[in-house]
């Protein structure tokens, strides 16, 4: 092939093309095969991530909140608050600590006690942009209930 220039460039871009082909196979055009987990967000020097809160009720309350507990004393943080739901169940968007144990306060409030063989329930179910979702359920005879639950978004594999 000394003396065939145009049969060397001829296989030459061929070889090259093939190249070029098998390349773009293997790199899959540059697009992820996976797409990328959502960030947690930093506020306050801790990890938070993006949730729905879906709270299920047996009969509707006046109003309920959802607190976390300041760390160290003080007030704590109001993550959710409704006066009045109109429906059941009932959402609502919220920022959890992430990768970590948290505590969080529920706040109930209804019309009225419960009858004296009947109970108020809620179920609480928390699903966050990534990590673990979980259900709380709580139930109470009087028309106001305070419950305490811990909850963790679950170790994140990119950590």
């Amino acid at each position: 092939m000394k003396g065939q220039p145009p049969l060397q460039a001829l296989l030459l871009l061929v070889v090259l093309v093939i190249v070029g082909m098998v390349g773009i196979a293997y790199i899959d055009t540059g697009m992820p095969t996976i797409p990328p987990a959502p960030q947690a967000v930093e506020t306050k020097g801790e990890a938070t991530v993006n949730a729905e809160i879906e709270l299920v009720f047996s009969s509707m309350p006046l109003s309920y909140t959802l607190k976390k507990p300041a760390d160290g004393g003080g007030d704590a943080e109001v993550l959710l608050r409704v006066d009045s739901p109109t429906q059941n169940p009932d959402y609502g968007e919220v920022k959890l600590v992430a990768h970590r144990d948290a505590t969080y306060w529920l706040d109930v409030v209804w019309p009225d006690d419960a009858a004296d063989t009947a109970y108020h329930l809620v179920k609480v179910s928390i699903f966050p942009s990534h990590g673990e979702g979980q259900q709380y359920s709580f139930s109470s005879q009087s028309r106001k209930m305070n419950e305490t639950f811990d909850y963790n978004t679950g170790e994140h594999d990119d950590e």
